[in-house]
């Protein structure tokens, strides 16, 4: 299958329609060579997929208590900037307001271990735990994208790194 977006590590190309800041990784594990190092490197380079369609609002009782883990439900989801549980607030800092579930298709490298979780958001850390963190600006354009329908149900990520020492970091911190 020939992708539709394309992550570099710095950038989320989606062709035809723009080019994105977009991050993966921990800070000090932001480097292509830290792929395999799970929830503190960047995305394991592969093709990844998700679905066309929007789904429910992310509610209280798909949320764990460290607001970290979130139900895995395909689909682009919008997550509440705050919530209660167990009598205690916390604030959504760890997505963002948008995300979208990345189901693996295939890795490039057989040593890859981890087991998939990984998705798009549009928070604005600056670093994910194996995610990729993209600006807002793109979810607005999948929405649009979304509601004016067409024959495709998924589209395809390519994420290939340019060298083992390029950079995930792609300046989406603010």
């Amino acid at each position: 299958m020939d992708p539709d977006l394309f992550y570099n590590g710095t950038t989320l190309e989606w062709y035809g329609v723009g080019v994105f800041k977009a991050s993966s990784g921990l800070p000090g594990h932001q480097r292509a060579d830290e792929q395999l190092n799970s929830d503190e490197g960047p995305i394991p380079e592969g093709l990844y997929s998700f679905p066309l369609k929007m789904t429910r609002d992310a509610d209280i009782e798909s949320i764990d208590r460290e607001g970290a883990h979130l139900d895995r439900r395909e689909g682009v989801e919008h997550l509440p900037p705050s919530f209660e549980f167990r009598g205690k607030t916390y604030i959504n800092q760890a997505w963002g307001p948008d995300r979208v579930r990345l189901t693996v298709q295939h890795y490039k490298n057989p040593k890859v271990k981890r087991a998939g979780g990984f998705y798009l958001h549009d928070s604005h850390k600056g670093f994910s735990h194996g995610c990729i963190e993209v600006e807002q600006r793109f979810f607005m354009q999948l929405r649009g994208y979304i509601a004016r329908g067409g024959k495709r149900t998924r589209l395809y990520v390519k994420v290939d790194y340019p060298s083992a020492t390029a950079s995930t970091y792609g300046g989406t911190a603010y």
